[in-house]
């Protein structure tokens, strides 16, 4: 009696298996079925990001650990660490436009146009909003370090918005001649605003005035306000993603 239990058992483990393995083997074809050029160009692409972000951590995690021994050390005091605070506190305030900078750059000067045909489209030929934002843009993608529109300093959340006659920069009103300085490589940033098919080519078909002069020393003002956030929140350890 005892033995023919063993046998059913055995028989019922092999069956069991036997359901698994087949199972298993046709969730596999199925999967070889939906890989396309398309998927295997996804997944690479995932493994290249995912090897990026893991060698960018990398890099965090040694200069962290480097900061770490240097506290640590012996030779690194309390003065030391206050002192390398305060530089990261001033790295901080440049990068987010808070502080009064100099440099090379270029200046960029713009009139309305004086040859307002009468069969044709007035608004063509007055400049607008768009028409700074797009110079705003070229000059950033020039690697401009910091730009100002009429002396106002231009943030990464700035506001510029057409007015009449005038344009809004943040809380500052301007009316024409408008006046964008920035700092940064001065041939790179006149080369690229005068490129073929550039917003500065085309507003010059339309007769507005452009005048673009490389500058050796621009100075523009730290931006006063502070940025205020409605919806954002810190992204607390745990929280569901």
């Amino acid at each position: 009696m005892r033995n023919n239990n063993k046998l059913w058992i055995i028989m019922i483990t092999f069956m069991i298996t036997g359901i698994i393995t087949s199972i298993q083997f046709k969730q596999d074809k199925n999967r070889t079925d939906i890989i396309t050029m398309k998927s295997l160009y996804e997944e690479q692409k995932n493994i290249d990001n995912e090897n990026l972000e893991i060698e960018r951590l990398g890099k965090t995690l040694v200069e962290l650990e480097e900061k770490l021994k240097s506290y640590q050390s012996k030779e690194y005091g309390d003065e030391d660490i206050v002192s390398s605070l305060e530089e990261e506190l001033e790295a901080n305030k440049i990068a987010a436009g808070f502080k009064e900078l100099q440099g090379p750059g270029i200046s960029i000067h713009m009139k309305d146009s004086e040859q307002l045909g009468d069969a044709q489209d007035v608004m063509n030929f007055v400049i607008h909003n768009s028409d700074v934002l797009q110079i705003i843009n070229d000059l950033r993608s020039g690697d401009a370090e910091r730009i100002a529109i009429n002396g106002s300093p231009v943030g990464w959340d700035s506001e510029i918005d057409c007015n009449g006659a005038t344009i809004r920069v943040g809380n500052d009103i301007f009316a024409p001649p408008f006046i964008v300085e920035a700092i940064g490589d001065p041939q790179k940033l006149e080369g690229i605003l005068n490129a073929p098919n550039s917003i500065v080519q085309l507003m010059k078909i339309w007769d507005i005035q452009i005048d673009i002069q490389q500058v050796d020393n621009i100075t523009i003002r730290g931006i006063n306000s502070t940025p205020t956030y409605k919806y954002l929140k810190k992204d607390e350890e745990g929280d569901k993603r």
